[in-house]
């Protein structure tokens, strides 16, 4: 659906990311430039993200930006479910699965440009959800949590998205198979090995073309389980 272009933007920005470039002088230039009044706010902590996003469209944002990685893109995506305000991605993390599914530049650059011009593109997508939170890419028990918790800062501004593989390799040496009685669209329940399970709104694994499945959509009405 295009929109014509927002009269205000609220960017909010984690951070923790250690890239190295003049983030706000790059945010002014590009959306002052096209007569956009943005305002900035900061994370600190787990779910500040939720809670600026919604105090942005109580203050009457039109578009809500983030720049940070997938969590905390998570984060400010969960605080807009159920308003009007689109959120604008600008890939600021590791590994910007999200970004990298819906074809988003991970130049910040062309990032900012997409809302910039006479009128910007707006795509609805499939938001999951799991006792109470949202998610936009998967959930996972066995390896999955592990890989994340394993990937700490530390190793991803070191190694990049390598952290990743790095700690899935370890997380495969650590984590046993387990049985999982799974039950799909209130069918009859069946049980499977293995060490993980993954319930799957994206297919992006962040390393090339790589995919849990090609078939996998953000916007196709379903979540593939793994």
């Amino acid at each position: 659906m295009d929109h014509p272009r927002p009269e205000k933007i609220h960017v909010i920005i984690n951070p923790a990311p250690a890239k190295r470039i003049p983030l706000l002088w790059m945010l002014n230039h590009h959306f002052r430039g096209a007569g956009i009044h943005w305002e900035v706010s900061i994370t600190h902590g787990k779910r500040d993200g939720v809670d600026l996003a919604r105090k942005a469209v109580d203050e009457g944002a039109q578009v809500v930006a983030v720049y940070g990685g997938d969590g905390t893109v998570m984060e400010v995506a969960s605080g807009l479910i159920g308003t009007d305000v689109p959120l604008l991605i600008l890939p600021g993390g590791t590994g910007n699965l999200v970004a990298a599914e819906l074809r988003i530049s991970s130049h910040l650059e062309r990032a900012c440009q997409l809302i910039c011009g006479e009128t910007y593109r707006t795509r609805r997508i499939d938001v999951g959800q799991m006792d109470g939170h949202y998610f936009l890419l998967r959930v996972g028990s066995g390896i999955e949590p592990g890989v994340v918790q394993e990937a700490t800062r530390e190793m991803k501004n070191q190694f990049g998205k390598w952290a990743y593989v790095f700690a899935a390799i370890r997380s495969l040496q650590e984590s046993p198979a387990a049985d999982y009685d799974i039950r799909l669209d209130g069918r009859e329940m069946f049980r499977a090995t293995g060490v993980a399970c993954i319930v799957a709104n994206s297919g992006t694994v962040g390393l090339g073309r790589l995919t849990l499945s090609p078939a996998v959509g953000l916007d196709d009405g379903k979540l593939d389980v793994f």
